[in-house]
């Protein structure tokens, strides 16, 4: 019984346990890191969006919020799945909108420039044309349409604005 008791005070004993714990745990936080490279690739999507005609004066700000988040929601709701494994590239579309916030019929969007892909072309497109109409321009506005550029970043960061 003496063998056993100077067992047991052991086994508790600070000296014996702790370096047993932090073994432990130092094998379940390898376990539960991800590998390098394994992982999904971080989406990364974002919209450019520009006035093209001079505002004379007129506070366009919440205009271009509302275009902003309804062509936004539309492409995201409808991105490609070569998005998700990292498919790359980069879409410019111009499209003028007339006072009541509908697209212009013989000026519908038209590309500035391609991504070259497809399947990013035409998620850039249809997302535009399926957020119209978007709300009236401001009325202080005099012109009958605005112009605006939309630029589609797939899996690549808009250049930084210095």
């Amino acid at each position: 019984m003496g063998i056993l008791a100077t067992l047991q005070i052991r086994a508790f004993s600070p000296t014996f346990s702790i370096p047993r714990v932090l073994a432990a745990c130092f094998v379940m936080a390898l376990l539960l890191m991800p590998v390098y490279g394994q992982g999904a690739p971080a989406k990364r999507f974002g919209i450019g969006l520009e006035l093209m005609t001079d505002p004379e004066g007129v506070d366009f700000t919440p205009f271009i919020k509302q275009v902003y988040k309804s062509v936004k929601d539309k492409a995201t709701a409808t991105m490609p799945k070569s998005v998700a494994q990292g498919d790359q590239g980069v879409v410019c579309i111009r499209v003028q909108i007339q006072k009541d916030g509908t697209l212009a019929s013989p000026a519908l969007p038209k590309f500035k420039f391609s991504s070259g892909k497809k399947t990013l072309d035409d998620n850039a497109m249809a997302a535009v044309i399926t957020a119209a109409p978007f709300d009236h321009l401001p009325e202080q506005f005099s012109d009958p349409s605005v112009e605006l550029q939309l630029t589609f970043y797939y899996n690549l960061p808009p250049p930084s604005s210095r």
